[in-house]
């Protein structure tokens, strides 16, 4: 008798099915538009397409006149035709332009808005969201996306620092000067040039 198990239910919005016949990929495709309707579901009619993916794919549309082998977008990450070094055929990913953007942006306006936060604070964050960034994006092929991303987080990191460190010291010789007077040449540490005067 067959034990009853854990009821476990997941909606699924992105799925990848690879076939090896274009028959077969139709056939499926149209069986999944019968499967959604029967629940007053449909696909996305901009998201699901059939293209034609794979070792083979570059030289028989070649023969065809076609170009280059289309690439899909699964996860964040722009899957291409490639090879390796080795002449072999190879799944590049990397991360989608405008997403690496939109999340370069948002670190940008959020270390804006916390400019007056501690230091160390900011960089124990900032760290968190480029370990969680790295966990999600670090796949082989995508060490060009990763560079550039860490790259553009340094300078918006230093950039705050500075920005940090210079209101501090404009800070603390303001309140110098409030509380003795504006400070003096050699207080802050400028030489006065020595003047001479004649008697005509």
């Amino acid at each position: 008798m067959i034990q009853p198990v854990e009821d476990r239910r997941r909606y699924v919005d992105d799925i990848v099915a690879g076939f090896e016949h274009e028959a077969d990929a139709r056939r499926f495709l149209d069986a999944m538009h019968a499967r959604g309707e029967a629940f007053a579901l449909s696909l996305h009619p901009d998201k699901t397409r059939i293209i034609e993916f794979g070792p083979h794919s570059a030289a028989d549309r070649k023969v065809h006149g076609l170009g280059k082998p289309e690439t899909f977008n699964f996860l964040g990450l722009i899957h291409i035709c490639a090879k390796s070094r080795q002449g072999k055929f190879l799944i590049k990913r990397k991360s989608r332009s405008d997403r690496v953007r939109a999340k370069l942006q948002d670190i940008k306006d959020k270390l804006r808005r916390g400019m007056h936060r501690p230091i160390p604070q900011t960089g124990k964050w900032l760290g968190q969201v480029v370990r969680g960034f790295l966990n999600y994006h670090a796949v082989p092929t995508n060490s060009a996306a990763i560079g550039a991303f860490r790259h553009q987080v340094i300078k918006m990191w230093f950039r705050t620092i500075r920005w940090q460190l210079s209101t501090a010291v404009h800070t603390s010789l303001d309140c110098a000067g409030r509380a003795g007077g504006a400070p003096s040449a050699f207080s802050a540490g400028v030489s006065t040039p020595a003047w001479r005067t004649t008697q005509a």
